[in-house]
């Protein structure tokens, strides 16, 4: 990660390249948002699924959308 932003001598600079790289343009930011609301809309517990593993099936679903800057609420 540091040979990316080695060479800048600003903060923001610096900031920008690992955004980029990190969270992507704005296309792929869309395009993973909606390609994880899909997932999430179809996500079902499977019958030998305990409620702990799709808890935390669940969970991984709310930080990547978190990751991504978008929050999940009761609305959601």
């Amino acid at each position: 990660m540091f040979r990316l932003i080695k060479k800048c001598t600003v903060a923001e600079d610096a900031w920008e390249i690992l955004k980029t790289t990190y969270e992507g343009t704005a296309k792929v930011k869309i395009s993973r948002l909606q390609m994880l609301t899909r997932k999430f809309e179809n996500l079902v517990m499977k019958e030998d699924e305990s409620i702990h593993d799709f808890y935390m099936t669940v969970m991984d679903y709310a930080n990547s959308f978190d990751i991504l800057g978008e929050k999940l609420d009761d609305k959601n």
